[in-house]
């Protein structure tokens, strides 16, 4: 599906779908209050996807940032969630910063198929076969969420629960994600040399506070960071990811701890997948699952 994408101003400008205060009805956050952010434009097509309307991004006409962020303040909502259509198809840095100045949460849903940008509190990666994510996603993912239409896709989500142990290992020296990002671009991985601390100072080998900080404005393309000898946190110095997500880093709260793993079954397979999940996850306990709970409940 061919697509042209708006005009936006640098990201000042959005394509919006639709937003809503309801409840985050999938993964880790289910349950929680929240005002959705829908963003049109997707080039992903996934055949099962229910928000198929706002593929197109040429259907929305760009609304100002400040307008949408003042709606979601006129909520009662605590945290946001971006998602689309696929939100990192546009510049996220000038939203995300207007939101955190209203003393938000941010959590994004992302298939990862375009480079980040933005700052963000929560990263949903759930990866599609047909536009795989870039790598820098496998990196900074706090749930890794995949839907499951077939047994085929245990594979597929086995091959991503891989993807993201051994790059997040590769950086930081374990499975477990001590990750923010930096204001000055540098890189604290746990345990790691040269480690930043909560206020962005350098402190001896080990010293990382509760704010490690990674990544901005280098120049390093990622393909290039993630070394075979497992020890790229200790000789890492930058990371440029295409996406401008140092810009606004200060910005951007830490997340320590293990990436989550949750397998969704594709709703219109329900009856048949459901039952395969259950069996898999309790024979792969390093999984969850997720269902989508608005539905169930009949919410938006």
């Amino acid at each position: 599906m061919s697509m042209t994408y708006p005009s936006l101003e640098g990201g000042k400008l959005l394509p919006l779908v639709e937003s809503f205060y309801t409840i985050q009805g999938e993964g880790f956050h289910s349950g929680k209050p929240a005002y959705f952010i829908r963003l049109g434009g997707c080039d992903v097509g996934c055949r099962w996807c229910d928000s198929k309307e706002s593929w197109n991004p040429d259907r929305f006409p760009p609304v100002p940032i400040e307008d949408i962020v003042r709606d979601a303040a006129a909520t009662p909502a605590k945290a946001i969630v971006i998602t689309g259509g696929e939100p990192m198809n546009y510049p996220l840095d000038p939203l995300c910063m207007l939101l955190k100045q209203s003393g938000m949460e941010i959590y994004v849903e992302t298939s990862g198929s375009s480079h980040l940008s933005g700052i963000f509190d929560w990263v949903c990666l759930s990866p599609k076969r047909n536009k795989p994510p870039k790598d820098e996603f496998f990196m900074v993912a706090d749930e890794l969420k995949v839907i499951i239409e077939d047994t085929k896709d245990f594979e597929w989500a086995e091959e991503n629960r891989n993807k993201v142990l051994r790059m997040q290992t590769s950086l930081y020296g374990h499975s477990k994600k001590s990750l923010a990002v930096g204001h000055d671009g540098v890189v604290g991985a746990e345990g790691a040399e040269g480690a930043v601390g909560r206020d962005g100072g350098v402190g001896a080998e080990g010293a990382v506070g509760h704010e490690s900080v990674v990544v901005a404005d280098g120049a390093v393309e990622v393909e290039s960071v993630v070394e075979s000898d497992g020890n790229t946190a200790e000789t890492l110095t930058k990371v440029g990811f295409e996406g401008q997500i140092g810009r606004y880093a200060d910005l951007r709260k830490a997340v320590d701890g293990p990436c989550l793993f949750y397998m969704q079954p594709e709703w219109s397979k329900m009856k048949v997948i459901s039952p395969l999940i259950v069996e898999y996850v309790k024979k792969h306990p390093e999984w969850n699952i997720s269902i989508q709970a608005h539905k169930f409940l009949n919410i938006p």
